[in-house]
């Protein structure tokens, strides 16, 4: 008795060891709304166009509202990142650490059924420790399975977070964190995008049952994103063209893609070794995992490399429209 007592501790130790990276990897993002989480998703696989959106965001504080999104649309970006623009602070956020959104993305690529369990580990955590309630900003439901949607669908706050405060001490990335929990400014996607509601509301979601990220295509023809797909839905499927020579996780992953730089063909165009994790390796850490960290050191979005488009052209022949992924208290 007692030993099948000792042997069941330790296989439920041993899967917290194994779930526990993903869990840290995710936390920053895992309370945002499903729609705005399926976006950041699927953005964060195309690392250097969030840094060369936040980069265009700053050069052009001029425009606002509808006329700012316009000019988004006209950028060679993936819709993921073009729609980012809307929400500025997230934009920010995935820039204040690229190694940490790459890695986001890299596990989303490699693991995508495990990363997505992931966020409902920690959202299951969150409302477990009273940190993840419903309020006027947005609204939480489910049991086993959390969905978290905007209270009103026209308007999305940014919840902003410590994740310490929300689940206790972890080996989280350091981004810089407030105290407690809050939300950002108000988001007015009505405004931004007219009449909305009438074309089946944002462009991206998540089916948490069959662990898929999906496109609303209603959305990308009638707001100018270029399609989509054929029917009303369609699930995601990332584009190598909008990948900008950053290396896949692993040989898998890449060859997945065809025409996915490999790992040291990425360190050669940039003339450089890997750059050293500048994260902390606890125990924990979702280093640990096994995905393999590929983006050089940026701590800012002026220190990202520049890449020419032109010069990946040969390399990626995905067309757009079959590959969209697309302050505190």
């Amino acid at each position: 008795m007692r030993r099948s007592i000792f042997c069941g501790f330790l296989l439920a130790s041993a899967m917290l060891a194994q779930t526990a990276p993903l869990d840290d990897l995710v936390a920053p993002i895992a309370l945002y709304p499903d729609t705005l989480l399926a976006q950041v998703l699927a953005a964060s696989t195309y690392p250097l166009e969030i840094v060369e959106a936040q980069q265009w965001l700053q050069q052009n504080r001029a425009f606002q509202g509808a006329r700012l999104m316009d000019a988004a649309r006209q950028q060679n970006w993936d819709p993921s990142v073009q729609a980012l623009v809307a929400f500025p602070s997230v934009l920010a956020f995935l820039n204040s650490d690229i190694r940490w959104t790459t890695d986001l993305g890299n596990a989303f690529l490699s693991q995508q059924a495990d990363l997505m369990d992931a966020v409902q580990r920690m959202r299951v955590r969150a409302r477990d420790n009273g940190r993840l309630v419903s309020t006027p900003q947005q609204t939480v439901s489910g049991e086993s399975t959390i969905e978290i949607q905007p209270a009103n669908p026209q308007v999305v706050y940014v919840p902003s977070y410590n994740p310490a405060y929300v689940w206790g001490p972890g080996a989280y990335p350091p981004l810089g964190y407030g105290a407690g929990f809050g939300f950002n400014p108000a988001v007015l996607i009505g405004a931004l995008f007219s009449g909305l509601l009438s074309f089946g509301g944002w462009g991206w979601g998540l089916n948490w049952l069959l662990h898929g990220l999906f496109l609303n295509n209603l959305f990308f023809g009638h707001f100018g994103f270029g399609g989509g797909g054929l029917g009303a839905h369609s699930l995601w499927a990332h584009n190598p063209g909008h990948r900008l020579g950053v290396a896949y996780p692993n040989r898998m992953v890449a060859s997945r893609f065809a025409g996915a730089r490999p790992y040291q063909s990425y360190n050669r165009a940039y003339n450089r070794s890997p750059a050293p994790s500048h994260y902390s390796a606890p125990a924990r850490s979702y280093r640990s995992s096994n995905y393999r960290e590929a983006a050089p050191r940026m701590s800012s979005p002026r220190a990202a490399p520049r890449v020419s488009r032109q010069s990946h052209s040969s390399h990626f022949k995905a067309p757009r429209s079959k590959g969209h992924s697309g302050k505190h208290r």
